[in-house]
């Protein structure tokens, strides 16, 4: 039995539009019988959200990005926002009332994102976790040159280090990929992470040049890990399954 006190673990995720309320009310409706988790969902048509599990709380999505004045009116959807215009940075609000509350293992599932391993393998898993990083079972991508792979999120970075006066070297700058993540951080690491990422997630806006189409997450949440020395690994183990549906895409 895992030591991990379950209450201190909170599920997260975005329904934003009616195709992927619809992938979350089934998601809901599917999780195991021992799943006992605090789950928090953030979406524009909150009256879409059908399930009835008990400790689900669902986020206006209208209202939570009003958490930074700045950047609301740049992170807009309506009912055919299309993916490559969608504002992907607006995670960084649920993660931020998410740590607000309390809890110490915050993880990331998209919708098409289930259980592959029992639950308590995966708290037996995070035992081992080290205090201050980010872990997904996904690719994660760093900023080397001369080599394969994607670079996309590090576009113009000595550009915006050098905006920003961050003391951080550009090849040391990494991501993870966006389906599953655990963060695990301490309060003055997570406001921190959380400030910077505020911070460049403005200039992005405004400057398009920090990354391509001005809405990318890795390209802004980038420098937010690497300013606040936030180390990033790898879940050995398939923990989690993804089955992304191309179908319901706009």
């Amino acid at each position: 039995m895992s030591k991990i006190d379950k209450s201190k673990v909170c599920f997260i995720t975005a329904a934003v539009q009616k195709n992927y309320v619809d992938q979350f009310n089934n998601k809901i409706n599917k999780l195991p019988k021992e799943f006992d988790f605090n789950f928090y969902v953030f979406t524009d048509l909150p009256q879409e959200i059908t399930t009835s599990y008990p400790k689900l709380t669902v986020l206006n999505f209208h209202d939570i990005k009003k958490r930074t004045p700045e950047t609301d009116k740049y992170e807009i959807v309506d009912g055919s926002t299309a993916l490559s215009s969608y504002p992907n940075n607006t995670r960084r609000h649920i993660i931020k009332r998410a740590l607000d509350d309390g809890f110490k293992y915050i993880i990331w599932n998209d919708n098409d994102v289930s259980f592959n391993k029992p639950i308590d393998e995966l708290l037996l898993y995070m035992e081992k976790f080290k205090i201050n990083s980010i872990y997904t079972q996904n690719s994660i991508y760093r900023n080397k040159e001369n080599t394969e792979g994607n670079k996309r999120p590090f576009d113009n970075c000595e550009r915006v280090i050098n905006h920003f006066n961050f003391d951080i070297n550009k090849e040391d700058l990494k991501i993870h990929d966006g389906p599953t993540c655990i963060y695990f951080l301490d309060n003055e690491v997570g406001n921190k992470f959380i400030k910077t990422w505020d911070k460049v997630t403005e200039y992005a806006y405004q400057n398009p040049y920090a990354h391509k189409g001005g809405h990318e997450r890795p390209s802004v949440e980038v420098y937010a890990i690497a300013l606040n020395k936030i180390n990033i690994d790898h879940i050995t183990k398939q923990l989690f399954r993804i089955d992304h549906d191309f179908s319901i895409k706009y």
